[in-house]
This record gives C-alpha cells, sequence and structure tokens, in this order.
C-alpha cells in the first residue's frame, strides 16, 4: 500500500509539472485548436441577369451592411444590402441611380449608428443610411471616390484627382451631415498617374494613410505609392515610395500602430508607425491577388483571389503579427470567384467579407462569414507603482486612486505613521489613471513619491490552462487525503482496533463557455 501511494503521487506531480510548462509555452493556445478558419455561412444575391458585384462590408445595428452594384438597362446602379450577420439571410435592399449610367459602392464605414459609403459615377458621391436601409442622405465630392474612413467625429473621402494633367491623390474631410470641411490634394509624382484604393486612420499617430499606386505604361512604371496626411491641417507628412512592383489595395493597423500593406502579387508589408518598412515577405503564389485585411486578436487575416486547380478562387490567408505565415483556406468552389477591394468587417472573431463569381454565367454577390479560430490573444498589462516614502504623518491621510477602462474601478487607501504603502493597480489596454491626495494637517517631513510604469506582455488566453493546473491540484490534495486515510485503516487493523473508514468523493463537471466570438466585411475596386 505505501509503494502504490509513492506511484500515484509521482503520477499526480507529473501531471502538475506538465500543466505549469504548458502554461508558460507561448504557444500553449494551440494545444487547444491551432488557428484556422471556419466557414459559418455562405449567401448568394444575383439581383440582375447581368454584372452584379459588391465591394465591402460593415457592420451596425446588429445589420450586416453590404455594398455595390447591380445591373440595370443601359448601365448599374448602386446597391445596398441589409442582412441578419448571424444566418446571412437578407433583410431589406435599397437602391438607387444616379444616372451616369456605371454607378457603383466601392467602399463603406460606421459612425454614429449609421453608415457611409461613397460610389463613383460622374461626379462621385458619398452617403449616409440607417442600419435598416429605410432613409438616406447623399451628396457629391470632389474627384474619383474609392475609399472612406471616420476619425474624430468627421469623415474622410479618398481617391483620386486630376490636376494640370495629373491624376494625383484625394482626401476629402467632411463632416457627419455630408459637407465638406477641407481637401487634401497631392502633388503626386511628375509624369506619373497616381491612384489611392484605400484610406485609413493609424489608431496610435491619429494620421491618414493613403495607399494606391502610381503608372506610367510608356516608362515601364507600376508600383506601390502611399501618402500619409495629417487629419487636422490636411498637409502632407510623408510620401512613401517603397519600390514594390504592382498596386497596394489595403491598408490596416494593429494596436501598436503598425500598418499592414497588401495588393495584387502576393506581398504583404509591414511598416512601423512613422512609415518606415519593417518586414516585407511574399507568400510565394504568383497568381494570388490580395485585396482586403484586418487583424483577430494577433493573427493577420487577408484574403483574395487565387488561382488553383483551373479556377480563381477566394482565398484567406493567416499569418502572425511578424508576418510569418500560419495557414489558408479556400471558401470558393469549382467557379471562377474574385473581389474588389474594399472592406472586410471584423467582429471579435467574426469576420464577414464579399467577393463575387460568376456561377450563373453572370456575375452574383457571394457573401462570407466565417470565424478564426485558436487566434493567439496578446494583452498588454500595465502595472502603476506609486511608493510614498519618508513621510511622517499626524494623522491618516486618505489617497483616492481612479482607474478606467472598460470597468470603472474605485480603490481607496489609508496611510498611517511611518508606514509605506504600495498602491498597484493592473489593466489592460489604454489606461487612464487620476490620482487625488487629499490632506488638511500638516506634515512634519517632506513626503516622497515615485511613480514607475512597466508594461509587461503576456498571452491572454490562459484560462483553460489555469483550470487545469487547479483541477490538477485538487486531484493532487485528494489523492493524499486518500492515502493517508488508508494508511489510518492499516494501521488501525494492525493494532487489532476495529474501525469502519468510508470515503465519499463526488466531482460534477460543468463545461466553461470559452471566449465569445463575432466577425466582420469587406470591399474592392480596380482602375
Amino acid at each position: 500500500m505505501h509503494l502504490k501511494g509513492e506511484i500515484i503521487t509521482c503520477i499526480v506531480i507529473v501531471i502538475i509539472i506538465a500543466s505549469i510548462m504548458a502554461l508558460t509555452n507561448p504557444y500553449h493556445a494551440q494545444a487547444w485548436g491551432a488557428p484556422g478558419v471556419e466557414v459559418l455561412w455562405i449567401q448568394y444575391s444575383n439581383p440582375s441577369s447581368g454584372s452584379d458585384g459588391p465591394y465591402a462590408t460593415c457592420l451596425a445595428n446588429d445589420s450586416l451592411i453590404v455594398v455595390g452594384y447591380d445591373s440595370i438597362p443601359g448601365g448599374k446602379q448602386f446597391r445596398i444590402e441589409a442582412r441578419d450577420p448571424w444566418t446571412g439571410q437578407l433583410r431589406n435592399n435599397w437602391t438607387y441611380n444616379p444616372g451616369y449610367g456605371y454607378e457603383g459602392l466601392w467602399d463603406c464605414d460606421v459612425m454614429g449608428g449609421y453608415i457611409y459609403s461613397v460610389g463613383y459615377g460622374y461626379p462621385s458621391y458619398v452617403l449616409r443610411v440607417d442600419p435598416g436601409l429605410t432613409s438616406y442622405v447623399i451628396n457629391s465630392v470632389g474627384g474619383w471616390a474609392t475609399s472612406i474612413t471616420s476619425y474624430n467625429g468627421y469623415l474622410y473621402v479618398g481617391g483620386f484627382d486630376w490636376i494640370a494633367g495629373n491624376q494625383v491623390f484625394r482626401v476629402e474631410k467632411l463632416s457627419a451631415d455630408l459637407n465638406t470641411v477641407d481637401t487634401y490634394i497631392s502633388q503626386g509624382s511628375r509624369d506619373v498617374f497616381a491612384t489611392l484604393h484605400s484610406l485609413g486612420v493609424n489608431p496610435v499617430t491619429g494620421q491618414l494613410w493613403g495607399v494606391g499606386y502610381i503608372s506610367n505604361p510608356a516608362k515601364g512604371i507600376l508600383e506601390w505609392w502611399i501618402e500619409i496626411v495629417d487629419p487636422e491641417s490636411m498637409t502632407l507628412v510623408k510620401t512613401i515610395r517603397p519600390g514594390i512592383p504592382g498596386r497596394a489595395y489595403a491598408v490596416f493597423f494593429d494596436g501598436d500602430g503598425y500598418a499592414y500593406i497588401i495588393g495584387d502579387g502576393d506581398y504583404i508589408v509591414r511598416f512601423n508607425r512613422n512609415g518606415d518598412l519593417v518586414k516585407k515577405i511574399n507568400l510565394g503564389v504568383l497568381s494570388l491577388s490580395l485585396y482586403k485585411g484586418g487583424l483577430v486578436g494577433d493573427l493577420v487575416v487577408v484574403a483574395g483571389e487565387e488561382n488553383n486547380g483551373g479556377y480563381w478562387r477566394h482565398v484567406i490567408y493567416l499569418l502572425d503579427k511578424d508576418l510569418n505565415s500560419i495557414g489558408n483556406k479556400t471558401l470558393s468552389g469549382s467557379v471562377d470567384s474574385y473581389m474588389y477591394t474594399g472592406k472586410l468587417w471584423i467582429n471579435g472573431s467574426r469576420v464577414y467579407l464579399a467577393g463575387y463569381d460568376n456561377q450563373l454565367g453572370n456575375t452574383r454577390w457571394v457573401i462570407y462569414s466565417f470565424e478564426v479560430v485558436g487566434a493567439p490573444i496578446t494583452t498588454a498589462t500595465t502595472t502603476t507603482t506609486t511608493t510614498v516614502t519618508n513621510g511622517v504623518v499626524s494623522q491618516p491621510v486618505t489617497i483616492t486612486k481612479t482607474e478606467t477602462t472598460t470597468v470603472t474601478q474605485v480603490s481607496t487607501v489609508t496611510l498611517t505613521k511611518d508606514s509605506p504603502t504600495i498602491l498597484t493597480t493592473t489593466k489592460t489596454e489604454t489606461i487612464t489613471i487620476e490620482k487625488t491626495v487629499l490632506t488638511t494637517l500638516t506634515v512634519t517631513q517632506r513626503i516622497t513619491v515615485a511613480g514607475n510604469i512597466t508594461n509587461i506582455t503576456s498571452v491572454g488566453d490562459h484560462a483553460p490552462m489555469i483550470i487545469v493546473v487547479a483541477i490538477a491540484s485538487i486531484i493532487a490534495a485528494l489523492t493524499i487525503f486518500v492515502l493517508k486515510g488508508s494508511h489510518r485503516d492499516a494501521m488501525t487493523r494492525a493494532t487489532g482496533m476495529q474501525r469502519s473508514f468510508r470515503h465519499g468523493i463526488y466531482f460534477r463537471c460543468k463545461s466553461i463557455p470559452h471566449i465569445g466570438r463575432a466577425g466582420e466585411c469587406r470591399s474592392l475596386c480596380r482602375v
């Protein structure tokens, strides 16, 4: 019995050690499911017998919005569909024909509960609709509008314009009621035509990034072109010409201000917040063009079209933030499937994406909802330490510390005489701290307050492993308890004492729900 107990104890110890080692492994999340893509639903829309296509997706008030165009006799018109984000079922649709003949909506964004979209035609248009598509406001903008984003209560419409025979980037700043506030027009580059395809806001600097390409067929020029613009003064901050061939189609950012830019060809490029190139990779697929992208947790998600098995197919690629490839998934079947520029929309771990195919002999809308599973999420933990030293206080002093996060917490600590106290608070993401020191008494010695902030990076998906460690610890404790009880029984029988000892140990297992999921949309454009 004694030897058997030692064996069981060793097994329990091994389980605990293995659990702790898994917890400290930075890639432990993959033990619970390697990152991948799970398609939730696919919906099709073929509103006409002609050419129909979507560009972008947005999510507002539990309504999935898809913008693009459909065909009418003699041309095309604006089309918006409102769908159930959980099933993809169509709720409503809205069409508008400005009258030029070949109109379409290229991109969308959400601000103040409304959907804003931009479209081409003559002239270009910006419009606002409610999530139910029951009302709209429309206005014209200059140039050729291809992209829209929002920042600090303003809309920014990106595109291109023609100045003195030269095609250049154009960004128009609008109020929420679609009135022009200011306009930025690039000087461009001599003897080349500049086309802007995507406009985004760096969440750290607040600066606008316009990405596209410059071209001059006579000189054999076709390469990426990037301009960074200050949204307040609407002036140029920096021009970036990275020397990458082809067209840049989309820009998106992570929480640290790094920019990720994709385009035709299989290039994915990472820049820091100052516009310096950090890393450039090729996915090694010559037939691949990437049009849309974003981040789910710490995973870069990009979407495009790739020639595979004799068909052009919708594909998804997953990478980490250092642009190391993790995997890919083909979304479409044996039918030619394509994309335009414009946004895909991400909501938590759920992604909404739109493209089109030729299944019926004419192009139709294809809308996807998929989930990125197993995405590692890195959280930044900020620890604030305040130390009071060399303080002599005749009566207690109260320090009130208010920390503003997604949940507001208030803690109060009373300092007693000659007793230095350390206040420590932790939160994820951005932290706003207000400290108020109240004292109505005379301090006989100088109080020195020293503060430091330490940033710690940790993988924030530890909950399952913590549960494993906790269960293993409970098993270990119960095993020791049983062994001790068995040992006591043996000793009792050896001394002739008759004692009945009964154990009853019950476990009730209850599933623990994992982190909730959600996701969003996309768009596209070619010139």
